[in-house]
């Protein structure tokens, strides 16, 4: 399952390397990569997916939620 906004955005940038066969034989692959710039109405829901998602924080705050934990994602 996946559900996602990115709400009254500004500018959003997104590459995928769905089918690459550049990573192989890493233990990792990097399926996409974005920079989004996003209002307080951003969020992505992600259940069943075999892949890790990485967010890393310019600008604002935002928070995390995992396993019934929350955390604040911040600059600075």
């Amino acid at each position: 399952m996946l559900n996602f906004t990115y709400g009254d955005h500004t500018n959003r940038v997104s590459y995928n390397f769905a089918g690459s066969d550049s990573g192989e034989k890493l233990p990792f692959q990097l399926t996409s990569i974005g920079d989004f710039y996003c209002d307080d109405s951003y969020f992505t829901e992600r259940a069943g997916l075999d892949q890790f998602l990485l967010l890393y924080t310019l600008q604002g705050a935002g928070e995390i939620r995992y396993r019934e934990q929350a955390g604040r994602l911040a600059w600075g």
